[in-house]
């Protein structure tokens, strides 16, 4: 289920993106490229690109158990290096995205943003929030999911569904 979620959003964004390439001007597609490399889309793109070889070793090791080091070789030797080749890929296609959703001149606004000491500020501090948001928002969850899980468990069991691993 994750897989093709995954795999619908990427075509998704994908195709998308190739719709507004053929709106957008060569101008605005250059400065969509550089407003993304300039405000931290690319240590984006870069977790992205190591969430998704960390979601393939997982599913790898869930349907192989005990095979560590046979599945390692195959991350290293071609799951990593795929997803490194087509990670470029997901620049262009953020380009577009944002060559879609703003005009050159909001762009170029953008831009001199980021080239001030607050826009270099949250460029230097974007990764690292966006990190801690995402650990506030698992323990957020761990914390929801503990206060609900015995009431839960009992409405599945009046419903006769089995409960998730884990609840």
């Amino acid at each position: 289920m994750a897989r093709r979620l995954l795999l619908g959003f990427l075509l998704g964004a994908t195709l998308w993106g190739a719709s507004a390439s053929a709106r957008a001007d060569d101008d605005t597609l250059k400065a969509a490229r550089k407003l993304a490399e300039m405000n931290g889309m690319t240590a984006i793109m870069t977790a992205q690109a190591e969430s998704l070889v960390g979601f393939v070793r997982a599913a790898i090791t869930q349907a192989n158990p005990r095979q560590g080091t046979e599945i390692e070789d195959v991350i290293e030797q071609f799951v990593a290096p795929t997803v490194q080749k087509n990670t470029p890929a997901l620049l262009d296609a953020t380009t577009q995205l944002y060559a879609a959703a703003f005009t050159r001149e909001e762009i170029a606004q953008m831009i001199a943003f980021y080239e001030t000491p607050v826009g270099q500020k949250i460029i230097k501090t974007q990764s690292q929030l966006q990190q801690s948001v995402v650990a506030a928002g698992v323990d957020w969850g761990k914390r929801v999911l503990s206060e609900m899980g015995p009431e839960l468990k009992k409405k599945l069991d009046e419903r006769s569904l089995n409960p998730p691993p884990g609840l």
